[in-house]
């Protein structure tokens, strides 16, 4: 198999080389060919195993404790004892080191991947691999900045989630558990800092009784950093973040039949210098530059959310609700137009933005589920969500002053000629869904079980979408935005392109669907287990965030089969899967850079396909010795996309076939392999040491697949080692992230307004942070 960005880069098909040769030996010498589903490695600190054996998983992706090892899913586990000791922070880094996992900022939202499939770069997408904390839906990408805090387990569902977690989770889902209040006094502080480019994290939290019936637990995080990219426009370093979380938890438990927990969380990001993009006249080179020259940026979030789940246990039956409402700000300035060009109209380009958008969500599920130990296995319930969306983007035109444009300037003398030209497109979406779902396992044998469901779900939209061109003052201030009289708009529209003045062709819509699920397990032994899985998903149609223009559903039939197995007196454990999926109007965003400014575009392609192997493994050598690993092969590619629109045109009309062309954010081989070592020290001190390489090859980031937004393929590596106080309260840890410095992009798109042209922002570079941690 050819690695074309390989052959290119020595270092890096050598470094790839490795990680997998070292993978496919460690499967090799120990009987495991198989594929990545989980990982378990002991946290920093804790314990080792006495007698060495692999422990079990515990997860809820089917919405019931159950033991990971039997579970008839693709799973990809990370407790949070784990983030803690690798100083993974992010949801993005937690992507970064998983197999057919991708997450990337863009400077209009966050892109979530898994298998090569996900939501693209439009406000008007709901996500296609969602975000679920404490099975609340979390419908806007950028709350992904800010999920990962006080967490008990991230568990990485891949496929069609659709049963038990939505019809829109046609790719997967992330569902988080954080901590919960306990009957016992606990908690913990930690403190972390780095000071080669600043960043720093501070958490605490503290919880236990409160009464008889009534737990807390109160959290907290301050966390940013100074930066690693140099604005040589401004001065500083960015990104410049400075961001806060508060969550508060209750636990009411009256009786042993009923439990209620409440949560509130409250986040604050408040990020300068988020978009410090690097400019390039041309493709960017391999090895990005950490100079910028951007004008000043910044990206805000305002979260709240609160919760309420209610379980009643009635013995052959257990009830829970689950009502959340969800409040969301974002605020973002960009300006990367940084390097000396022509705008349309002859003059230099200086073109800041300003995107604004604010959601809010109330949803509501009740669930039904049988007691656990009996043969027939059943869960049914209803959900209910409503979400009202309001986006404002504004871009000032500020290098082309009115009086640039003679036939303005004619039919309005009294605008003074140096005034800018501006641009608005305000949007406004509603959307309520409503569904059923039910599942059914029974237990034909002690060996073989059988599994069946099926959600139906209906979405009722609208969407108004209003474009209007106008004046702006010398300084870029958002909100002097003026309207220009009609005519003058439609002069001007002849320079920079059409307005969004019509709204969407059909402003409202109403889909729904069936997605049936069905999935057959055989357990050859206690510590064996093979599945055969089939599901359907889909994913209602909706409107795009920047253009006037509509997009319609898109399905998927997805086929898995797997082999979960724990071998060698459970000290060795091999998870596999095989899966075929086959995607029809695949919803796709394409970005445009064309002589007129810049165009997103929504499309449907035809058809695309995503099928791969996945392996996880875990050896443990000795009690304090533990080899994982975790690997996929993807092919995730367009089948038929004819029509898709071009890249480097002046054309926003131009077209190109893309069909047999890998999908964008899909990487052919990713991966990683890590090592974990404790070792007694003297007066009972101990030390844990764990290394990681992770890799993927080359994949694009953009839809129109353009040959410039290419990020080839790399291998990077991680160090931590931790000190534990014979206490057990106290760790001290030294993380070195990315210790080769290897250099890459995290986001590459087309310049607005300049075909031909990129702008990137560079990977976070070597990093080495000192923390400790405090528990009680």
């Amino acid at each position: 198999m050819k690695i074309r960005a390989f052959q290119k880069r020595p270092f890096d098909r050598a470094a790839f080389l490795i990680a997998t040769t070292g993978l496919y030996a460690f499967c090799g010498a120990f009987g495991g060919a198989a594929i990545a589903v989980a990982q378990s490695a002991p946290a920093a600190g804790a314990p080792a195993l006495d007698n060495g054996q692999i422990k079990d998983v515990v997860v809820t992706a089917q919405r019931r404790p159950e033991r990971l090892q039997r579970v008839p899913v693709a799973v990809a586990v990370v407790s949070g004892k784990t983030l803690e000791q690798k100083g993974i922070r992010t949801l993005s880094d937690v992507a970064a080191r998983q197999a057919d996992f991708q997450i990337s900022s863009s400077p209009t939202s966050d892109l979530i991947t898994v298998r090569g499939t996900g939501s693209g770069e439009n406000l008007g997408f709901e996500q296609s691999v969602p975000t679920f904390v404490d099975d609340v839906h979390e419908g806007r990408s950028r709350s992904v900045q800010i999920a990962l805090f006080d967490v008990d387990q991230l568990e990485i569902l891949k496929g069609p989630q659709t049963i038990f977690f939505g019809a829109n989770a046609i790719a997967g889902a992330l569902n988080i558990i954080t901590r919960k209040p306990t009957d016992k006094l606990e908690g913990y502080a930690s403190a972390l800092y780095s000071p080669s480019d600043g960043e720093y994290d501070t958490e605490a939290a503290v919880g236990g009784p409160v009464s008889d019936v009534l737990d807390m637990r109160l959290s907290g995080r301050l966390s940013g950093m100074g930066g690693y990219v140099h604005d040589k426009k401004i001065g500083g370093d960015g990104p410049h973040d400075q961001d806060g979380q508060l969550r508060a938890a209750f636990r009411y438990k009256p009786n042993d039949r009923l439990m209620v927990d409440f949560r509130y969380d409250y986040a604050r990001n408040n990020d300068a210098q988020a978009v410090d993009a690097v400019v390039y006249q041309g493709k960017p080179p391999n090895v990005p530059s950490y100079n910028s020259y951007a004008g000043p940026t910044y990206r805000k979030i305002t979260f709240h959310q609160g919760e309420a789940t209610a379980h009643l246990d009635l013995e052959a039956v257990k009830l829970t609700s689950t009502t959340s409402y969800t409040y969301q700000k974002f605020n973002q300035l960009g300006d990367i137009d940084t390097f000396p060009g022509l705008s349309p109209v002859g003059t230099v380009s200086w073109s800041p933005s300003q995107a604004q958008e604010t959601s809010s969500q109330f949803s509501q599920e009740f669930r039904a589920q049988s007691a656990p130990g009996t043969r027939l296995q059943y869960s049914a319930g209803a959900y209910y969500e409503n979400e009202a969306l309001n986006t404002d983007n504004t871009i000032c035109y500020c290098s082309v002053p009115l009086g640039a444009i003679p036939p303005v300037a004619a039919a309005d003398p009294e605008l003074h000629p140096n005034t800018p030209i501006g641009f608005d497109n305000v949007g406004e979406q509603r959307s309520q869904t409503f569904s059923a779902f039910a599942s059914a396992g029974y237990q034909i044998t002690s060996q073989l079980t059988l599994n069946a469901g099926i959600r139906v779900s209906r979405d009722y939209k609208s969407g108004a979408l209003n474009g209007a061109y106008g004046s702006m003052d010398s300084i870029a201030s958002f909100g002097s935005f003026t309207a220009l009289p009609p005519i003058e708009q439609h002069i001007i529209s002849g320079v920079f392109g059409p307005l969004n003045d019509n709204g969407y062709p059909q402003p409202k819509l109403n889909e729904g669907a069936a997605t049936p699920s069905a999935n057959v397990q055989y357990q050859f032994n206690p510590d064996v287990m093979g599945y055969f899985a089939y599901s359907q998903g889909f994913k209602a149609g909706g409107f795009s965030g920047t253009e006037s223009n509509e997009f319609k559903p898109e399905r998927v039939q997805s086929y898995e089969a797997g082999l979960k197995a724990l071998w060698l007196d459970r000290r060795l454990q091999t998870n596999i899967a095989l899966f075929h999926e086959d995607y029809k109007d695949l919803q796709e965003t394409e970005n445009l850079s064309v002589n007129t400014g810049f165009v997103s575009i929504v499309t449907n392609a035809a058809a695309s396909i995503s099928q791969g192997v996945e392996f996880t493994g875990q050896l443990r050598v000795t009690p304090n010795f533990s080899l994982s690993a975790n690997m996929a092969y993807l092919d995730a590619h367009f089948v038929n996309f004819t029509n898709a629109p071009c890249y480097n045109s002046p054309l926003a009309s131009c077209t190109q076939n893309l069909s047999g062309k890998m999908l964008p954010f899909a990487a052919r081989w990713s991966g990683q392999i890590s090592a974990d070592y404790m070792q007694s020290l003297p007066r009972n001190y101990e030390l844990a040491i764990d290394g990681t390489v992770y890799a993927k090859s080359d994949y694009n980031e953009q839809g129109v697949l353009d040959p410039g937004t290419e990020q080839g393929g790399y291998a990077k590596v991680d160090l931590s080692a931790s000190v534990v106080d014979p206490s057990r309260r106290w760790t001290y840890s030294i993380i070195a992230k990315n210790i080769l410095n290897k250099k890459t992009y995290s986001y590459i798109g087309e310049t607005p307004g300049f075909t031909g042209d990129f702008f990137a922002i560079p990977d976070r570079p070597l990093s080495v942070a000192g923390s400790v941690t405090y528990r009680f």
